[in-house]
């Protein structure tokens, strides 16, 4: 259900090819992984930005570049069912996509850690290593930076994680035969975090397309009702905006999977993502967890 979810709920465009969290607690930069002096690479941008409105985002010549800062929260329950504190470090970072030589390119900035949860010297380093991450949009690998410029290399498997616990494993990544390069003209990325009223018929056809005909209608939104052997998924429209604001499947009497999508809905009627908030229940040894995203500060500039 997750996979058809993909088609009509918000995304990063960016397609990171490892874990967030992972970055986040720096379990890429142990000991395993080699630094070499290579050039900086691409700086968030320092050219005029222009708050996202419906009368610039229809405009593709006034900008060819967006970003926003963007914090996720992963937070797991133990078997009592209280919060594992270490398990809510908040992941903040600055996200701007810029097309430049025929590709978009992507920079991921992020930012520092709360102290409090960096105490030790080991754990210390190891979150703070990670700065920056790129992805020039051709087909190569992204590329991880320190807080000095240095490219970090990455290593083949992720490293034990120094908070303990197992790491999971670092997936492998894209070479240039392995995924294709973005199309330089396709603009449709930033569709997926700003909603404009010209899209609402392409959105709604996605939604039946992945859920089928509505079930039910009430003032405020339209239900999408899947019928499963071992349960059902429940999915809500705001039909203003046609886009997806609730899920949950359920698994029998259990809710294993609950989504929620919130709006920030403008005056020239653009809705721009404001939060998603994914709540899991625990399956077998599976924990419980929620995570929790936070978009913010949305703009458009214009570099070449």
């Amino acid at each position: 259900m997750l996979k058809k979810m993909r088609s009509v709920v918000p995304k990063h465009s960016t397609c990171w090819r490892m874990s967030m969290l992972a970055v986040g607690a720096g379990i890429l930069t142990t000991g395993a992984c080699r630094d070499t002096v290579e050039p900086r690479g691409l700086q968030p941008a320092t050219v005029m930005r222009t708050v996202v409105a419906r009368s610039t985002l229809g405009d593709t010549a006034s900008w060819d570049t967006y970003g926003a800062d963007i914090t996720t929260r992963v937070t797991h329950f133990r078997a009592d069912g209280k919060l594992d504190a270490f398990a809510a470090l908040p992941l903040s970072y600055h996200l701007e996509r810029h097309l430049a030589f025929g590709h978009w390119r992507t920079s991921m900035t992020l930012a520092p850690v709360a102290a409090k949860l960096a105490q030790r010297a080991a754990a210390q380093a190891a979150v703070t290593r990670v700065a920056r991450i790129e992805d020039d949009g051709d087909g190569t690998p992204p590329r991880l930076y320190n807080a000095q410029g240095a490219v970090i290399k990455l290593p083949e498997r992720m490293p034990t994680a120094p908070f303990g616990g197992s790491a999971p494993t670092l997936p492998s990544l894209p070479n240039k035969t392995s995924r294709p390069a973005d199309k330089p003209a396709d603009r449709s990325a930033i569709k997926s975090l700003v909603l404009a009223p010209e899209g609402a018929t392409e959105r709604r056809a996605a939604i039946v397309r992945a859920f089928g005909q509505v079930a039910r209608r009430t003032s405020s939104s339209e239900e999408y009702i899947v019928q499963r052997a071992d349960g059902q998924v429940t999915v809500r429209v705001d039909p203003a905006i046609a886009a997806v604001i609730e899920m949950i499947e359920q698994n029998g009497a259990d809710t294993i999977l609950h989504v929620l999508i919130n709006y920030d809905r403008q005056a020239d009627s653009l809705a721009l993502i404001k939060s998603i908030r994914i709540s899991r229940g625990a399956v077998g040894s599976r924990r419980a967890s929620m995570t929790e995203t936070v978009y913010q500060n949305f703009y458009l500039a214009k570099r070449n």
